[in-house]
């Protein structure tokens, strides 16, 4: 039978992996490590040899594998029901989720639209935004401000909000324009004059905030037309673990709001406290329209995506014919992970 086979036999025949070169994998001098489990951060391969999972999985893994206090959580919502639709319908999970999430959030009132993972967060977030001004007598709010070096998925909607010829340089035919800020980041930033150090390029800058001015002029040039301004708080880890200057998001997020635009921040890889405070925007004091959320709103298993959104966007969607929030995400609201995310320990 075909499971008895060798599990790596089976995959060099039919696995397609991402990020990978398939012909280094296939390479017969190449041995690929295949994970049989895993337990707090190891993770041990089918030959018994262990290893630090020091990214936790891509940042998906907040507590350990295992947690016990997760895996039990996922194992009673099993035998109840793994998943049914979300759409026009509820279940005890989603709702205890979504309403910790918006309090951690600080989205309180607020709402949670359940996805799938951070790519399809940031999809959400980017439609609901083209739509809040559709229905709202602003049509001509449809261009995104991104920052540079920025990264928030792969699909092709997130690969246009991305500045990464890396991972998006062969799709650039595919996706729609956007208008780019500079990444602010104090090192090698033009606009530090200070000397290098062997500090925190943070702690010694020389500058005026000329990075803000940079976000202010994307801005301007979208003007009336744009629709938000995106970016990852604190920390741009895919741009290559870019640090902003403290205070950053706080004097962009102003101008966002002059403009009359959302403002989205990309929580995927800054949040649940992997920058100190549970999320990034929380330090710096910023309250964004709309938050992708990810890697870590079910705490490990099985991946969630969610979109936080504040009331006064929100309240837009209700009580109008066709007002109705149309991503829909095959698998978005399903119970077993998000039972698991509602049992996991901190502030959800």
């Amino acid at each position: 039978m075909e499971e008895m086979e060798d599990p790596l036999s089976l995959d060099r025949r039919h696995a397609w992996h991402p990020f990978t070169p398939i012909d280094e994998w296939l390479d017969p001098a190449y041995e690929p490590v295949m994970i049989e489990s895993g337990l707090g951060a190891t993770l041990t391969d089918t030959r018994g040899r262990a290893y630090l999972d020091g990214n936790s999985s891509i940042w998906t893994n907040l507590h350990g594998h295992n947690h016990p206090r997760l895996t039990g959580a996922v194992a009673a919502q099993l035998g109840k029901i793994s998943h049914s639709s979300y759409l026009g319908l509820g279940h005890g999970p989603g709702s205890l989720l979504a309403a910790r999430l918006c309090r951690a959030a600080g989205f309180d009132p607020g709402r949670a639209f359940l996805s799938d993972d951070g790519s399809t967060a940031m999809e959400v977030a980017l439609k609901i935004a083209f739509q809040y001004f559709a229905q709202n007598g602003q049509p001509a709010r449809q261009k995104f401000v991104t920052l540079g070096g920025g990264y928030h998925g792969d699909t092709v909607g997130a690969m246009s909000i991305g500045r990464s010829a890396a991972f998006h340089g062969a799709y650039r035919p595919l996706l729609f324009p956007t208008e780019a800020a500079p990444m602010a980041g104090c090192y090698r930033c033009p606009h530090n004059r200070a000397r290098p150090e062997r500090a925190d390029a943070r702690s010694y800058r020389k500058c005026g905030w000329e990075c803000v001015d940079d976000a202010a002029r994307a801005l301007e040039k979208t003007g009336a037309e744009t629709a938000a301004l995106i970016a990852e708080p604190k920390i741009q880890g895919a741009a290559g673990m870019v640090f902003q200057p403290e205070g950053y998001l706080a004097k962009v997020a102003p101008l966002v709001k002059e403009t009359g635009a959302l403002l989205i921040v990309d929580e995927v890889f800054t949040g649940f406290g992997r920058t100190g405070a549970f999320l990034a925007s929380q330090a710096e004091g910023v309250a964004p329209d709309l938050m992708a959320l990810s890697q870590g709103a079910d705490g490990g298993p099985p991946s969630h995506g969610g979109d936080a959104g504040a009331r006064a966007a929100l309240r837009r969607f209700s009580r109008r014919p066709g007002a109705d929030v149309l991503p829909r995400p095959q698998l978005l609201g399903q119970p077993a992970g998000l039972r698991g995310g509602a049992g996991q320990p901190g502030p959800l």
